[in-house]
């Protein structure tokens, strides 16, 4: 790293920036994980990466967690280094990476970074006990008893949720509720579908909340333009993250919930939803360069393909068969690869769409001037 003048520029005085957690499924991970941004010219070498993982995978067998799935990405800016953690303990999992980092710098010799002060063998004590103040029991317990019975639950810094929809129930983190007093038999799921894609996003969330009004159920969407519950605007502004998720899967009326799902939301912070029902992709274009790892349109893709790992099973994920760098991640992807697709083009003939409709895969394009719907079965 040198100055413009040619001298060497001096070591920052932190070994990192923008370390974050991941609470939902992301590109590289279907649980949550946390990703940390490495400076100073270690950041690009590899023995560091491979020692930066082995520091952490101890520290977490050390705490008794699985195993981390661990993550280096080298892209045009710089690098991203990320690894799988509990949910319950990502802040701790955060503490672990800079560490973790930390000791690589020392190793190599960086000034300012001295191993003697990184607790020695006492580290795990310190991660151990801020771990388990981490965890607070009853959430713990609460998600267990939802994921026992398949119910959604959202959690964010102040509250948690579960079920959806007309068939949700919200509490205060402060005033969480025994196990049974929770009131289990009403609590349900309700009909979700999550939607990305470069352009488009905002016009297929309104067409398909309409659809849903249309059938007679109530909906709910979230959008770059506002939050609107059975036809009704209840907040204007941007709304395709987390926040307009959960408005609309917290609101008792709502029977079919459709979310605009952002590139940069999925980055910063993994989707908001772990279950959904279907998940609709419109296509890609090349925007968004240099943003946390996104060099390229494939990178773009694979981004925007993070919605196929929060369908349960059963679901269907529906994408752009016109889009050749979609279709390419897709099927490179091996989370992609495992749902139900469905292909739509403008051209219900199109190569592709009869390719997929041959051996029963459901399609949907325009023929004659009307949208023809091969379901797999009938037409």
């Amino acid at each position: 790293m040198t100055e413009p003048s040619g001298a060497v520029a001096p070591e920052p005085k932190h070994g990192f920036e923008d370390s974050r957690r991941l609470t939902g499924p992301s590109r590289f991970f279907d649980g949550g994980a946390v990703t940390l941004t490495p400076l100073s010219h270690v950041a690009s070498n590899e023995s560091a990466h491979a020692s930066w993982c082995a520091h952490v995978t101890q520290m977490a067998q050390q705490l008794g967690w699985p195993v981390p799935q661990c993550v280096v990405q080298r892209h045009q800016h710089g690098t991203l280094l990320m690894c799988s953690a509990p949910i319950d303990a990502l802040m701790t999992a955060t503490e672990i990476s800079e560490w973790a980092w930390e000791r690589c710098m020392a190793e190599v010799g960086v000034i300012g970074f001295d191993l003697a002060q990184d607790h020695g063998a006492t580290a795990s004590a310190v991660f151990a006990a801020r771990a388990l103040a981490e965890i607070r029991p009853q959430q713990a317990a609460l998600r267990a008893a939802a994921a026992a019975r398949g119910l959604p639950i959202l959690e964010d810094d102040d509250e948690l949720s579960i079920g959806a929809g007309s068939g949700s129930r919200c509490w205060p983190l402060a005033a969480l509720p025994d196990l049974a007093d929770v009131p289990w038999a009403p609590l349900h799921d309700v009909h979700t579908a999550l939607v990305t894609g470069s352009n488009g996003k905002t016009t297929v969330v309104r067409l398909l909340a309409a659809m849903a009004r249309a059938a007679g159920l109530v909906s709910g969407l979230c959008s770059t333009e506002g939050v609107v519950i059975d036809g009704q605007a209840m907040t204007q502004g941007d709304y395709a993250g987390p926040a307009g998720a959960r408005m609309v899967l917290r609101d008792q009326r709502v029977q079919a919930a459709v979310l605009e799902t952002a590139r940069g939301g999925i980055l910063r912070r993994g989707l908001a939803v772990w279950r959904a029902e279907v998940a609709v992709v419109t296509n890609i274009s090349a925007d968004h360069f240099g943003e946390y790892g996104v060099d390229s349109a494939t990178d773009i893709a694979e981004v925007k393909l993070t919605l196929a790992r929060a369908l349960h099973q059963g679901g269907t994920l529906v994408l752009n068969g016109e889009d050749e760098l979609l279709m390419a991640a897709a099927q490179r992807l091996p989370h992609v690869a495992a749902v139900r697709q469905a292909l739509f083009a403008l051209d219900a003939e199109h190569p592709r769409l009869q390719a997929w409709r041959r051996p029963g895969g459901p399609t949907c394009g325009v023929s004659a001037g009307h949208l023809q719907l091969f379901d797999g079965s009938t037409q």
